[in-house]
């Protein structure tokens, strides 16, 4: 059986969907995986901390995950050693 030019056009478009979409699926595997059992602000690159109280004072994250004290431990999928 012969196939069209709009057959083969429809499946590299279908294929070029699905690379997409594994793009984007592996992406938000990544982003979901929690660091067990938890990580702290403290050292992370990504912790700005408290003006008036760095060493102990609430802080937040440059990417947008809120406010943390530096040193409670919680789950983040974007920690990053400032030392690494």
């Amino acid at each position: 059986m012969l196939r069209s030019r709009d057959h083969d056009q429809k499946l590299a478009e279908y294929i070029s969907d699905l690379d997409r979409v594994s793009a984007q699926v592996a992406d938000a595997v990544r982003r979901a995986r929690i660091h067990p059992p938890g990580v702290s602000c403290n050292g992370c690159s990504h912790y700005a901390r408290d003006t008036i109280n760095p060493e102990a004072g609430l802080g937040r994250c440059t990417l947008g995950h809120g406010y943390h004290y530096p040193d409670v431990r919680h789950g983040c999928a974007d920690h990053q050693d400032a030392n690494a």
